[in-house]
């Protein structure tokens, strides 16, 4: 659950240049001294750049996300259907957000994505062989 959130903010303060984490160095500035020495310039031309860069962030926050709801209700099906709703809403929240938004249809594909990938695998580690 926490390496999937390390590895996003890794990515984060290594990669990405955006409205949300030039805040961030505006306002914190711890972030801002890491920021300057780990930045990165990069601009992804592969799909698979692009995905790294762009989604895969969201797909490790929702993941992270459902991991976590999993281990503290251990109820999976009804827990996945509203942690899905949470990522789709989350995302969709931002099309109001005019000065910051970042909204893009294919993060709320990858966050679920990321939401039914930890369900499974979290499905494949505790209840194949207890019977649920």
């Amino acid at each position: 659950m926490f390496f999937p959130l390390l590895l996003g903010c890794l990515i984060y303060l290594v990669f990405r240049q955006d409205a949300y984490i030039q805040n961030a160095t505006d306002l914190i500035p711890p972030i801002r001294f890491l920021r300057e020495w780990l930045l990165v310039e990069y601009y992804p031309k592969s799909v698979l750049g692009k995905f790294f860069f762009y989604n895969f962030t969201d797909f490790l926050w929702a993941y992270s996300l459902e991991w976590s709801v999993l281990l503290a209700t251990k109820k999976k099906s009804c827990n996945t259907i509203i942690c899905a709703i949470y990522c789709s809403l989350t995302e969709t929240v931002q099309l109001w957000m005019p000065d910051i938004s970042t909204f893009d249809v294919w993060d709320i594909v990858y966050q679920l994505l990321g939401v039914f990938c930890a369900s499974a695998v979290y499905y494949c580690i505790f209840c194949r062989y207890d019977g649920a």
